[in-house]
């Protein structure tokens, strides 16, 4: 059942121990199920995924380390971002407060206002009212030390249904257990990525709805030195989308590729990729070696003017050529510059403004 009160913590916590990697698809579904959370969901699955990508860019070897320690590492992020608590944070109980706590955990999710109500008269050997009970577990839920959630009866006449409570992580150091996964330690690695991957593939995550080829020539031109490794986050997610039944624009199934099974055996990302080379479509996509005279006019433009608006850009190219310049020309060629990854643009105003990517400046350099 779902639970739309449950602690951040604790969400992690029971998805660390059920997802094996963080896919886009992984992402989705949780976000579904726990939207108050969505924010911060995309926070742990953009460090969680990215920290693989980062070892593999670093170390320049194809082999992903265990999945284990990216999970260690992404929580101890999300503890030292302040979204969830330290591993030393202990909340403090009164004596009936704790009472009232080990009751819920001994009653192992099940527990109620009636049955918590006599657990604690057992645990007391006292008649106990269910006035301070309700008061007690009202304290605790605030202090997230347990959450609840409805069960609509089956019979009676509650139109809400029976609230039960559980422990949460939190509750449970407060009682004094120690069943929080805890990080092991890390070696710190000096030498820093030149920019941030956590933030490039949190924003192709936010950016694409679906993979593509376009996309996939896009991000590769926009970061050509990490274009391998985008490529293959590309396929394992087109993949992953297929398996799910789930729309994908990268790769094109017809009927003999649908019923072969490929794409459910463990080599999937392999067959992938031998469809798209079939298909005409290499991975990653080459690199650009020639521009169009008037796109690379463009492309110098932006680069000059350290990024600009449609207008600055085709007042920069016509001042280039000496000769009137229409801006619906300058337009279509951002337009083709941006499908390739060359240009990026940002809507932060009314109008578009277009900066520079690092593939644009490599681009410029190489390209005649």
């Amino acid at each position: 059942m779902n639970a739309p009160n449950l602690p951040f913590e604790d969400v992690l916590h029971e998805l660390i121990g059920t997802e094996a990697e963080a896919s886009y698809t992984v992402f989705m579904r949780w976000r579904r199920r726990y939207p108050q959370h969505s924010n911060a969901l995309a926070d742990f699955f953009a460090i969680w995924g990215v920290e693989d990508f980062k070892a593999e860019v670093r170390a320049g070897i194809a082999e992903r380390p265990p999945s284990a320690t990216a999970k260690e590492y992404a929580l101890e992020q999300m503890r030292r971002l302040g979204r969830i608590p330290p591993m030393d944070n202990v909340e403090p109980l009164e004596a009936f407060d704790r009472l009232v706590l080990t009751a819920i955990d001994q009653l192992g999710g099940q527990g109620h206002s009636v049955n918590i109500t006599a657990r604690v008269a057992e645990l007391t050997g006292t008649c106990v009212l269910p006035a301070p009970i309700l008061v007690s577990v009202s304290s605790l839920e605030k202090r997230a030390l347990v959450w609840s959630r409805c069960a609509r009866r089956r019979t009676g006449r509650d139109p809400n249904g029976t609230q039960y409570f559980t422990i949460t992580l939190a509750g449970g150091r407060a009682l004094g257990k120690s069943d929080v996964l805890k990080p092991r330690k890390r070696k710190v690695i000096a030498a820093a990525p030149a920019f941030d991957t956590c933030a490039i593939l949190r924003e192709m995550i936010m950016s694409e709805s679906k993979p593509s080829y376009d996309a996939v020539i896009r991000w590769c031109g926009r970061y050509p030195q990490y274009s391998e490794h985008l490529a293959s986050f590309f396929v394992t997610w087109a993949v992953q989308c297929i398996r799910g039944g789930e729309p994908q624009q990268l790769i094109i199934l017809d009927d003999e590729e649908r019923l072969t099974g490929g794409f459910q055996s463990p080599e999937a990302d392999d067959y992938a990729l031998e469809v798209l080379r079939r298909q005409g479509r290499l991975m990653p996509p080459p690199r650009i070696k020639s521009l169009e005279p008037f796109d690379r006019l463009v492309l110098s433009a932006v680069y000059e003017l350290r990024g600009g608006r449609l207008s600055d850009i085709n007042d920069k190219v016509t001042q280039t050529v000496r000769a009137r310049v229409l801006p619906v020309c300058t337009s279509a060629s951002l337009s083709r510059l941006e499908k390739l990854g060359l240009v990026a643009p940002s809507y932060a105003v009314r109008e578009a403004y277009f900066k520079i990517t690092i593939g644009g400046k490599c681009a410029l350099a190489k390209t005649r």
